[in-house]
């Protein structure tokens, strides 16, 4: 038995948690526990063989059930929170798509409704890019109020996504 530094072990996330090492003969769950780290200079997977023979060699009795590198586990046990991110990303994305849309369907309306006093305008005399502009400057200003109301809602928000999130910060890309 020995006793070593605290480590992260069984996961990336959370706290860290005392580690004791047993010989697998003294854990009561040690076929389903039992984990051999190997280190080595060329492909993992290429050696699997003789590291299945060498287990083998030293006792029969231990099955060397799955054999992954430690990059494949990282990766497994970041599965949730990809999945996660992911569809978040995706939510994202569709509203961004409907915001647009309906921006797009605002505008349209609006340069609707105002068609017979945009032609007035040019008849009067009002240069094309005035009328342009005219019509522009709504749309940004709806976009305006939009940001002004949704970047300090997001930052008010975020410290409740804090905890879905491992190793980086709500606003990290500032």
């Amino acid at each position: 038995m020995g006793v070593c530094k605290d480590a992260k072990y069984d996961t990336l996330k959370g706290v860290i948690t005392p580690t004791v090492y047993l010989t697998y003969a003294q854990h009561p769950n040690w076929l389903r526990r039992a984990t051999f780290e190997v280190r080595t200079a060329i492909e993992p997977m290429v050696i699997a063989g003789a590291i299945r023979k060498a287990v083998a060699e030293i006792d029969r009795n231990v099955p060397v059930a799955e054999m992954r590198t430690q990059e494949e586990q990282i990766q497994q046990s970041f599965g949730l929170e990809r999945l996660f991110a992911g569809l978040v990303g995706w939510f994202g994305l569709t509203a961004a798509l409907l915001v647009a849309i309906g921006l797009y369907g605002l505008m349209a309306y609006t340069v609707t409704r105002r068609t017979a006093e945009i032609g007035i305008r040019l008849a009067l005399g009002a240069v094309g890019g005035d009328v342009e502009w005219m019509i522009l400057r709504e749309g940004l200003f709806m976009v305006g109020i939009g940001m002004a109301v949704g970047i300090p809602a997001a930052f008010a928000l975020s410290r409740f996504v804090r905890e879905s999130l491992y190793g980086v910060t709500p606003t990290e890309f500032l």
